[in-house]
């Protein structure tokens, strides 16, 4: 898949941090030891040619979403980060991990897969003591809304109030109230509640703004 692979390789197997490779159709085609270590695979288990749902973990439940991510990766031709929540290691401890996934290139400029890497995410604060599982995605999931309209659509799944999203905006409530508007004319709702409809039917309500990661706080 790319000329360098044994090098990449090399690399991956010494680092303590999760690092792979998937083709198009989100195939793993490598996973290094402590990203098999952190799906607490079986001995022998061979995890190349296999899509999440034949791994035996958690993960597998997600398998919709994970493959969403990956297509979002492969049109766009740019890297996105993710928050992966889940049971980890042998101790299947529920803890949150960041995830980075690149596009990988032929010589002609051409998606021919994703590479992955991940690390514990030691420093980040929930707004809650326990924490479901989960695959959350940091940036806009498409360009039907602008930013700002879609931290206002994280905002609402959240429960906050206008007055909360405007505090935390630093914008005035009268803002708040025009990116509403905007928000039910690009998608053709007049209401909250179909807002939060659509959100679950179309898999936004997994998206965090990136910029919730310079406080290191993050509401689930």
């Amino acid at each position: 898949m790319i000329g360098s692979l044994p090098q990449f390789i090399r690399f991956a197997e010494k680092s303590s941090d999760v690092w792979g490779i998937r083709d198009t159709k989100s195939r793993y085609v490598y996973a290094n030891r402590a990203g098999r270590e952190l799906v607490n695979l079986p001995p022998g288990f061979e995890i190349e040619g296999k899509t999440d749902s034949e791994i035996p973990h958690p993960i597998a439940e997600f398998e919709k979403e994970l493959q969403a991510f990956d297509r979002l990766v492969h049109v766009t031709k740019e890297a996105k980060r993710t928050l992966e929540i889940h049971p980890w290691g042998k101790e299947q401890v529920v803890s949150p991990y960041y995830g980075e996934t690149l596009p990988l290139f032929d010589e002609n400029g051409e998606v021919t897969g994703t590479i992955f890497y991940g690390h514990l995410a030691l420093n980040l604060r929930f707004n809650r003591d326990k924490i479901d599982a989960g695959t959350f995605i940091f940036g806009a999931p498409d360009d039907t809304l602008s930013k700002k309209e879609w931290d206002f659509v994280y905002f609402v799944m959240r429960g906050y109030s206008i007055k909360e999203m405007a505090r935390l905006s630093e914008v005035s409530p009268g803002t708040i109230a025009s990116r509403q508007n905007s928000v039910f004319n690009k998608l053709g709702i007049d209401t909250l509640a179909q807002l939060k409809q659509m959100a679950i039917a179309k898999g936004w309500d997994n998206y965090i703004p990136t910029d919730l990661l310079r406080n290191k706080f993050i509401k689930l």
